[in-house]
């Protein structure tokens, strides 16, 4: 199933910005569905830790993030494992927000890093 989604990138300061995942849907009719996990893959100019993301989800469910990172010379290749304690139903409503202690650089730059996005559900 293809997964479409919305990243958007904020560049608060050169040392610490965002990238949010939201509108989460399918293409097609038949709804993205998690029963163990979401993966996100993507490219950071810093390392992402577990305590870098923040789920919101609606209805609430418990999400436990397993991140890892590989650099790739100036930037980071990561892969967010986010267990999803129940299964679940995406409705359209959801955003998941990784916190970024590096530089995203100004629209388009950071077309870089929000381009490289992809999701799978498990």
């Amino acid at each position: 199933m293809s997964i479409l989604f919305d990243v958007t990138a904020e560049q608060s300061s050169p040392f610490f910005g965002r990238l949010i995942v939201s509108n989460i849907h399918p293409r097609g009719t038949t709804p993205v569905k998690v029963k163990e996990y979401l993966t996100i893959k993507f490219t950071s100019p810093a390392h992402i830790g577990n305590s870098d993301v923040n789920g919101v989800t609606h209805p609430w469910v418990d999400i436990s993030p397993d991140i890892s990172n590989d650099q790739n010379g100036q930037t980071f290749d990561v892969t967010a494992k986010l267990y999803f304690h129940n299964p679940y139903t995406f409705n359209g409503q959801e955003t998941f927000t990784f916190y970024v202690n590096g530089d995203l650089g100004s629209d388009p730059a950071h077309k870089q890093f929000t381009k490289t996005f992809s999701l799978a559900a498990h």
